[in-house]
């Protein structure tokens, strides 16, 4: 059972890596639905803070040249709280009811842009919205571990082009689960079993971005935002399902 229990959770992250080598997006939303097949959530969300920021400092080299400085450290800046704020709440109060609204939130978000009803609203300029997805996404990520949930949005309302959006994307994550993981350590919320879990994961994830450098040249940005949107809905079932079966 411990081989089948290994090979569940190296595949799960190979796949994770390959997607989110794609699309800056979607590693932790694929493995976290087969992760906990086999594990409990709680334990589940602590292995995916890791490996989701593993993954996307691995990108961040290849993609480096779309940053936009200025609005990143925004991000990141009111992350930090947000990290704080759902560490906090993951320690005491039950997931079940935050995984299902946003979940709804998310459903939501798609079925909107996909009937065209957003297409004209965009976020021109950064400022007030990027402190506003910062500080979510990193309490998403505590809660959930899933940070782009809330990034997701924040990216398809921008008018970031595909470089972009994998940069910026690949940057947040990196630095904000780094921010997050500091803080659930100091809480020790990290045993020895979950880091060998982890030390077994992350040789998946990185098989799963090499395979995704050569994908990358066959998504346009056109493409890229459809896919975007297909794992933000995908992203809604699992936190809505999630929040149902923790109830």
């Amino acid at each position: 059972m411990e081989v089948l229990y290994y090979a569940v959770i190296a595949l799960a992250w190979t796949v994770g890596g390959f997607i989110s080598g794609v699309t800056s997006m979607g590693c932790s939303l694929i493995a976290m639905p087969v992760l906990t097949l086999v594990m409990s959530p709680d334990r589940a969300i602590l292995i995916s803070c890791v490996c989701g920021g593993v993954i996307p400092a691995l990108l961040v080299p290849l993609h480096h040249r779309g940053i936009i400085l200025r609005e990143l450290l925004l991000l990141l800046g009111a992350s930090l709280p947000g990290s704080a704020a759902g560490v906090l709440i993951f320690e005491q109060v039950p997931a079940a009811w935050l995984n299902i609204a946003l979940g709804f939130a998310l459903a939501g978000f798609v079925i909107w842009q996909a009937h065209g009803a957003g297409v004209g609203l965009r976020l021109r300029r950064y400022g007030p919205a990027s402190l506003l997805a910062g500080f979510l996404g990193g309490a998403a990520n505590a809660l959930t571990g899933m940070p782009g949930s809330v990034l997701g949005v924040y990216a398809t309302l921008r008018t970031w082009s595909k470089e972009n959006m994998l940069s910026m994307q690949s940057a947040f994550f990196a630095l904000s689960a780094l921010l997050t993981i500091s803080i659930q350590w100091s809480r020790g919320l990290y045993s020895p079993s979950i880091l060998f879990d982890i030390a077994c994961s992350l040789p998946g994830a990185a098989l799963g971005i090499l395979a995704s450098i050569p994908a990358q040249r066959l998504i346009n940005r056109r493409i890229c935002r459809r896919l975007l949107l297909v794992l933000l809905g995908l992203s809604a079932v699992t936190l809505f399902c999630r929040g149902m079966a923790m109830r």
